[in-house]
């Protein structure tokens, strides 16, 4: 990653549940995604927001879009490990994560539709 890649946040955000690379104020890295709240009816609650704890989403200072490689130069990266298994792993979880929050929160709005 060049420094160059880095986008900073007051410049641009990312767009609504694309996952990224994100840099903080003490220069911790990690992966996040942004959402926009709303309450059980569907209701937006106000502008799109990072998930993540409240001293994490106040310390992003830039984030960067994580570019997978097609499906055969994904193989080949996977033989020869340049990606380390952690990290893979760790993409993995997020994403069964953020998709799991992402049905229980269909879902509850649903209920509420119904009635």
């Amino acid at each position: 990653m060049k420094a160059s890649d880095w986008i900073s946040v007051k410049d641009r955000l990312p767009e609504v549940d694309t996952m990224v690379l994100i840099c903080t104020t003490n220069n911790k890295c990690g992966i996040s995604s942004m959402y926009i709240p709303k309450d059980c009816y569907g209701n937006v609650l106000g502008e799109k927001e990072w998930h993540g704890c409240g001293a994490m989403k106040n310390a992003i200072t830039h984030w960067q879009p994580i570019v997978l490689p097609k499906k055969e130069k994904m193989d080949e990266i996977q033989t020869e490990k340049l990606i380390p298994q952690e990290f893979q792993d760790m993409l993995s979880a997020h994403h069964k994560c953020a998709t799991q929050a992402n049905d229980i929160n269909n879902k509850i709005i649903k209920s509420y539709d119904n009635k």
